[in-house]
């Protein structure tokens, strides 16, 4: 059982605090991620910036036209096989990461015309 430090002074066991029972029954676990954080690879595989590689790159870049058909369909396969493995998706529209093009045109998410 693996321990982990919640201060210097004290040790718990993850088992003994985090239970399944401890939760609702139609409590749903997940976990998130954004594009920044694991596609990489900016300017390939038709992915575009996004205000994160912006910001860490200090330079602006805009896609024409704004959409990624590649992209697209990569999460829509990605979907699919999902629920095909009996697999609930939960779409994230926005987890601190908008592209740049979204960002250039409308502003993020301050337009309702993002989404």
């Amino acid at each position: 059982m693996r321990k982990y430090s919640t201060s210097s002074k004290s040790l718990i066991s993850v088992s003994a605090v985090l239970k399944r029972e401890n939760f609702p029954k139609k409590f749903t676990f997940g976990a998130a991620s954004s594009a920044f954080q694991v596609e990489g690879a900016c300017r390939e595989g038709g992915r575009g910036p996004s205000i994160w590689d912006t910001y860490c790159e200090k330079k602006a870049g805009k896609k024409s036209d704004g959409k990624n058909e590649e992209g697209v369909k990569f999460y829509r396969d990605l979907i699919d096989e999902l629920l095909k493995n009996g697999i609930e998706p939960y779409v994230t529209l926005f987890h601190w990461d908008v592209p740049q093009a979204l960002e250039d045109e409308y502003g993020g998410f301050r337009d309702r015309q993002i989404v």
